[in-house]
């Protein structure tokens, strides 16, 4: 698969399918972003995935509301652990999130 350096930004990301697409797509090299709305779930989840070998962030994120999707984007350029999505060829949303 070409997904290597490429960025995926996971909705509900930190369990359920969300976590299973962000498995797969760490395993196939994508940086991953996981945004939900559970600290607790979300660290645990993208400490999993860094266990594992993959690159993975988790930002706090509440979809419903129209301004903290973009904040967490915001938020997530600004951690020292940052995935990179500027420097990222192709950016992949996936939408796992109720």
């Amino acid at each position: 698969m070409k997904l290597k350096d490429k960025v995926a930004i996971i909705t509900g990301g930190s369990k359920g399918i969300g976590l299973g697409c962000a498995k797969i797509f760490g395993k196939y090299g994508c940086r991953v972003i996981m945004a939900a709305r559970g600290e607790e779930d979300g660290q645990a989840a993208a400490k999993e995935l860094c266990d594992a070998g993959s690159e993975a962030t988790f930002v706090r994120c509440e979809v419903t509301s129209q301004s903290d999707p973009a904040n967490a984007l915001w938020r997530c350029q600004a951690s020292p652990n940052r995935c990179r999505v500027g420097e990222a060829s192709r950016v992949l949303l996936v939408r796992a999130s109720g």
